[in-house]
């Protein structure tokens, strides 16, 4: 890693908002220990910690916090203002091909779409929408989407959305006729909605107890395809789902729906667009990393 303060914020950085220095070695295309070395000779400089490190987990100190949270918008602002002059410069023209997650397509894909396309007039879009990892170069798209920055060799990850939540909902006419679970174990006497992927595979429940991540295979006589069909079977008194935040924000505004053990509520680090790190200079995808960061404009 370069051993300047540019490249050392942004190892800092990087380490704060994924709370994991593996993570944020892969978000940066470096090793775990060059982001470990570069962390140290910032506390070394500033003489104090910034991160409280167990072998499980990785949080921010009070002196941490303070400088994660003026570092952070100066960098992605700095990143802004680079990205955009090769892109006004140049000009986006072509086809940018994408695979994406159901999930993907409401949260962050729609929103971002307009701004694309307005700015870019001579570039369009096509849009694969399906559940299954794919092999993007060997299947002719530009990049992808995914829940999480595992990636492969040689790709590169952006963040297109903050750290998110995954939640269980349930309507109140369900939770009265059925009463509220106090535990994950007491999901085994609920109907809890399953979800299948377009692979045949039935998404399993990642929940958190006790600070520990643990796997629950929903039981129900309902399963599904995709989170909206999913959060309307809530919605009408049929059981407990297991929904992204984002997708439910507005059911539970409205109490359609309500939170159900909510202390198990895993924590993810958002959706990231990913690509072959050959590939971070086209402007396609340059043009979209921009437009995804823009305000979601309004429909009509």
């Amino acid at each position: 890693m370069r051993d300047s303060n540019l490249a050392i914020l942004e190892a800092f950085v990087a380490v704060a908002e994924d709370r994991s220095f593996s993570r944020a070695a892969q978000r940066l295309g470096v090793t775990a220990s060059a982001v470990s070395q570069a962390v140290k000779r910032l506390e070394e400089r500033v003489g104090t910690p910034l991160f409280a490190r167990t072998t499980r987990s990785v949080r921010l100190t009070e002196a941490g916090d303070r400088l994660a949270s003026r570092a952070g918008p100066a960098l992605r602002a700095a990143a802004l203002a680079l990205e955009e002059l090769p892109v006004s410069g140049r000009g986006v023209t072509g086809v940018l091909r994408l695979n994406v997650p159901r999930i993907a397509v409401l949260s962050v894909v729609m929103p971002t779409l307009p701004a694309f396309l307005e700015d870019n007039p001579d570039a369009s879009v096509e849009l694969a929408v399906e559940d299954r990892f794919v092999d993007i170069v060997a299947a002719g798209f530009d990049a992808g989407i995914r829940l999480h920055e595992s990636l492969a060799d040689g790709m590169m990850a952006t963040r297109l959305c903050k750290p998110f939540r995954f939640v269980l909902v349930a309507s109140p006419a369900y939770l009265r006729r059925r009463g509220r679970p106090r535990t994950v174990d007491d999901l085994g006497d609920h109907e809890c909605i399953g979800m299948r992927f377009s692979t045949g595979a039935i998404y399993r429940w990642e929940l958190t107890v006790d600070g520990k991540d643990v796997v629950v295979p929903p039981r129900g006589r309902l399963v599904l395809q995709g989170m909206s069909a999913s959060l309307e079977a809530a919605r009408m008194g049929l059981g407990i789902a297991y929904i992204d935040e984002p997708t439910a924000k507005e059911a539970l505004r409205k109490g359609d729906v309500e939170l159900v053990l909510e202390h198990a509520s895993p924590r993810v680090p958002g959706l990231f667009l990913y690509y072959p790190r050959s590939m971070k200079n086209d402007p396609k995808i340059r043009a979209f990393i921009q437009a995804s960061k823009k305000p979601a404009r309004p429909p009509g």
